[in-house]
């Protein structure tokens, strides 16, 4: 059964996690560890740790990862490394190079691996791991961890704030408390502050893009993503904008300097081990899902919305979503476009202070600035 668990049937998958069989399995890794023979019932180490791979990837994958981390899945990566040596099998290092990371935008996934760090015994007192194949991928699981817990105890130590922007063009008010504005009870997406500003974004398109915003919510929902957990990845999108706020602008320059008037899109990419970011032309989110909803709302404005795509893993694929950047004006964006015209051929060193001096300006935007709807 386990040697075939890449091809079981999901409802095969489903009903083994719904029964409680991530426990058991990582117990018999203990048995059948990497230096253990074939067991009588002929399973094997490799057999064993691919069925916990294949099992962790199910659907989102994050209740199954905590699941595995709360009964001793990192004191086992040690234990492996330590036996291995330098000879580390490539399912062992897709675990901690893959598997591990991608669930690491994740608010309970955060707090869980914390916990099972503090837990595992240390590895600098076992001097065979630390020359393990896996104490590398190993330390850069840590340094992400410690990264997106910082992230999270920033977020938790504020009351979780979830900002919203007014989904009315003409005004874009924000708040940072969820009770203060009201949501459209048709897609439960679109945020107003006043039912004057709801009517008006109604007539200006709304009332087309309505059922599409509601779609997209669903996609979330069907992944089974707790609403908790969206919340942490807005909060999360917000502060590696904020934390690469630099060097993406300069991105931004670069390619409206070899693509005059083409509109852009940036894309953060948190299937990989460190978030990667990515500025790509706007014309290939058109005819997609994930703009249409906000497809509209980006014709009506010009710089004042910067369309930011979300990519994440979940399992068996990958999700993509879309969550536009509000500024209140287009001062920042028209910066850029500015500096883009002299910008061909110049090294960031050059580029740096003319776009930080952008940045530093256009701050008196304040949370208007910074904030996605």
């Amino acid at each position: 059964m386990l040697d075939k668990m890449d091809a079981a049937a999901p409802d095969t998958l489903s009903h083994l996690l719904s029964h409680g069989f991530i426990p058991p399995l990582i117990s018999a890794l203990e048995v059948v560890g990497p230096s253990s023979p074939e067991q009588p019932s002929g399973i094997t180490f490799p057999i064993a740790i691919g069925a916990l791979k294949s099992l962790l990837c199910k659907g989102v994958g994050y209740p199954w990862v905590e699941q595995a981390l709360r009964v001793g899945l990192l004191n086992q990566i040690v234990s492996w490394g330590s036996k291995r040596g330098t000879n580390a099998e490539d399912l062992e290092m897709e675990l901690l190079e893959n598997v591990l990371p991608q669930r690491l935008v994740y608010y309970s996934v955060i707090l869980q691996m914390k916990k099972a760090f503090a837990d595992v015994r240390s590895p600098s007192s076992d001097g065979k791991f630390t020359r393990a194949e896996l104490y590398g991928p190993w330390n850069k699981l840590k340094a992400l961890l410690d990264e997106r817990s910082t992230v999270l105890e920033g977020w938790e130590a504020k009351g979780r704030p979830s900002f919203m922007v007014c989904y009315n063009l003409e005004c874009g008010m924000v708040t940072a408390h969820r009770n203060e504005f009201e949501r459209c009870s048709g897609c439960l997406t679109a945020t107003y502050c006043s039912d004057t500003c709801q009517r008006a974004d109604w007539t200006a398109g709304h009332r087309q893009d309505c059922r599409l915003h509601l779609d997209a919510r669903r996609g979330f929902v069907h992944m089974g993503v707790h609403h908790r957990d969206r919340a942490f990845l807005r909060h999360l999108l917000r502060m590696d904008y904020l934390r690469l706020r630099l060097p993406i602008a300069i991105d931004m320059v670069r390619f409206m300097a070899e693509n005059p008037d083409v509109r852009l899109a940036v894309h953060f990419d948190y299937t990989r081990r460190s978030t990667r970011v990515q500025v790509f032309p706007f014309s290939t989110l058109e005819g997609s899902k994930i703009l249409a909803a906000h497809s509209q709302r980006f014709a009506l404005v010009s710089g004042r919305l910067v369309a930011h795509t979300l990519h994440i893993d979940c399992g068996s694929g990958t999700f993509r979503t879309l969550w536009p950047l509000w500024a209140s004006t287009s001062e920042f964006y028209d910066g850029l476009k500015d500096i883009a015209r002299t910008a061909k051929g110049l090294e960031d060193a050059e580029l740096e202070p003319r776009v930080s001096e952008l940045i530093q300006k256009t701050t008196g935007n304040g949370l208007k600035e910074l904030c996605y709807c």
